[in-house]
This record gives C-alpha cells, structure tokens and sequence, in this order.
C-alpha cells in the first residue's frame, strides 16, 4: 500500500496504491489539498529542471561566444579540412542548423527578450530558410575563397526537404550556409563563425 501520482484526463490526481495496483476506485476525490500539495511539489522540481537546462543552453553559448568551446568541448572527428573533404554537405548543414540557431538564441537571450514564447516566436523566424537566404547574402561579401567553396558546395547539394515557405533558390542559400557553419564549426574556427554572424547580422538589411 502507498500513494501514487498519476495522469488523468484533468490533470495530475493522487492515488493509493493497493497490492492489486492502482484503479479508479483509489483515487481520493475527498482530499483536494493533499492533491494540489503533490501537483504543486511536481511542478516545482519540473521548473527546477526547465532552468537547469536553459542555463545550460545559456553557458554553452556564452562559451561558444567566448571562444572557450575549443578548449571544453573537443571535436572527436573530422578536425582538418582534408577530413572534412570526405563529409557529405547535407552533413555539415546539419551541424551548421545547430550553430546558426543557437547563436541566434543567445542573441535573443542576450537582447533581453524573456518570455519563452516570445524567444520560440522570434527564434523559428530567424531561422526559417527565407531569412537564413537573405542573411547570407549579407555574408557573401566577407567570406574568403575557401569559404565561398564551402558555401557552393552546400548550396548546389541535391536535397529533396525543401519545405513550402521557402523557394527551391531560398532553400539552396540557407542550406550553403548551414553547411559553410559546419565547416567553420568542425575545423575549429569558432572565432570566425561569430565574426560572420556579427557581420551578417549589421549588413543583412543594407544588402
């Protein structure tokens, strides 16, 4: 015999556990406040978790900021770029969606906006595929001739996820970016990555 807290169709509900187990004939309707006591300690340890978690976003991005993240967070693979030669563009577009989101994340943090909702809102704006098109061509200027390569090479990788907001062509440019990002990312150039979103980000609505 004991308690349990479980899900039911109105919320969280307190019941006693039986040696047959837990059944609708257990649950205490008679005892609101010892139910309400239960949901409100379950909700506090839920928040405690939900900050722990976005100051650990937080510091991962300050020490990406900083320049720190070479040091604490090693690369494990491809670390030259010879190695990184023999990895698909889609690849490196994958590692770059992350780079690019969570700077602009820490942007928004940093700016001060504080509501999640509004951080989300503000976020998948950022990061849809017709902004990261008209933010790279702010970048385009900037990059170096072995950075354009990357950057052409993820651009004119064939991928058939284009999705319905943004143009064949939007999707190209965001996607060479995202790849030009994972290769900045991955060879170590963490300090070049944020110089180009610093640059991006003063010339995107002058270009």
């Amino acid at each position: 015999a004991g308690w349990a807290l479980a899900a039911s169709r109105g919320g969280w509900r307190l019941y006693r556990r039986s040696a047959d187990g837990v059944s609708d004939g257990d649950a205490l309707p008679e005892l609101p406040e010892g139910r309400a006591r239960i949901r409100t300690l379950f909700e506090r340890r839920i928040a405690r978790l939900e900050t722990v978690r976005r100051w650990m976003l937080v510091l991962g991005a300050l020490l990406l900021i900083g320049g720190y993240s070479s040091a604490l967070l090693p690369i494990l693979y491809a670390t030259t770029s010879e190695q990184l030669a023999t990895v698909s563009e889609l690849a490196l577009a994958h590692v770059g969606d992350a780079v690019f989101e969570l700077l602009v994340r820490t942007e928004l943090c940093c700016a001060g906006s504080a509501r999640v909702r509004d951080l989300h809102a503000r976020t998948v704006a950022q990061v849809s595929a017709p902004a990261q098109a008209a933010f790279v061509e702010a970048v385009l200027p900037a990059l170096t001739d072995e950075e354009l390569a990357v950057y052409k090479r993820g651009r004119n990788a064939h991928s058939h996820a284009a999705p319905k907001s943004a143009t064949p062509g939007q999707y190209a440019r965001a996607t060479g970016l995202e790849a030009l990002f994972g290769w900045l990312w991955l060879t170590g150039r963490h300090g070049r990555v944020n110089e180009l979103y610093n640059h991006g980000r003063k010339n995107e609505h002058a270009s």
